[in-house]
């Protein structure tokens, strides 16, 4: 099968753009795999990161409340020696 030139250089031409464009596609796929990846490990460091933080408060919270002998706390009653 002879094709002329013109034939052979507009199909090299719509092959080129086919192959760029299949491409474009793919790898336009996996950044977006990796940007969703990348947003959900945000999402659950920062919920974690907010979980300690929120532990880390109320121990602090709790031992002021001991530290002022606060009952209601839940502290263990302190004798007091003078």
């Amino acid at each position: 099968m002879d094709f002329l030139a013109q034939e052979q250089e507009a199909m090299l031409q719509e092959f080129w753009e086919f192959d760029r464009k299949l491409i474009h596609e793919n790898y336009r796929n996996i950044v977006e795999k990796i940007e969703g990846q990348a947003s959900l490990i945000r999402r659950v460091f920062f919920d974690f990161s907010a979980e300690i933080i929120l532990r880390k408060v109320k121990v602090l919270a709790r031992k002021k409340d001991c530290q002022y002998n606060n009952p209601i706390a839940g502290c263990p009653a302190r004798s007091h020696s003078y």
